[in-house]
């Protein structure tokens, strides 16, 4: 499966969103669909990854990851 719409910025040497292009695309992969099919529309939750927080939200169906810092 491919993932075609990226929500995370391209920032080249930035791992924050490095990591949330990452985790972006796994949760809207097959694999990521037990994670995000708990979640309502506009729901979301907070992850610590590595050095950075990141906000999972679940709209139109799909995972969006922002870097929270």
């Amino acid at each position: 499966m491919s993932v075609v719409n990226q929500h995370v910025p391209e920032a080249e040497g930035d791992e924050g969103h490095s990591i949330a292009r990452r985790l972006e695309r796994y949760l809207n992969s097959s694999l990521g669909w037990m994670i995000m099919n708990h979640l309502e529309d506009g729901e979301s939750f907070v992850l610590r990854v590595e050095r950075e927080r990141v906000r999972v939200t679940k709209r139109n169906g799909r995972a969006i990851v922002e870097v929270l810092g």
